[in-house]
């Protein structure tokens, strides 16, 4: 997949978050957030939008990670 596809996917994830968020459904990413830069992006949206953002950090071997 190539990176404008990457990005149109996230672009339809994060629409769709937005809309779920606004009729009052709990929305869970599960983007992998591997930058910062990215992390504070989806979470300035999130505030944007008047919704609350919260990060968690799952911990796994590689082995689990990969498998």
């Amino acid at each position: 997949m190539d990176d404008g596809a990457r990005g149109a996917l996230r672009g339809a994830d994060r629409s769709l978050a937005l809309h779920a968020a606004a009729r009052g459904l709990p929305v869970i990413l599960d983007l992998g957030f591997t930058q910062a830069e990215y992390r504070a992006r989806l979470a300035s949206l999130a505030r944007s939008a008047r919704f609350s953002a919260q990060l968690h950090v799952l911990e796994s071997a590689a082995e689990t990670r990969w498998a």
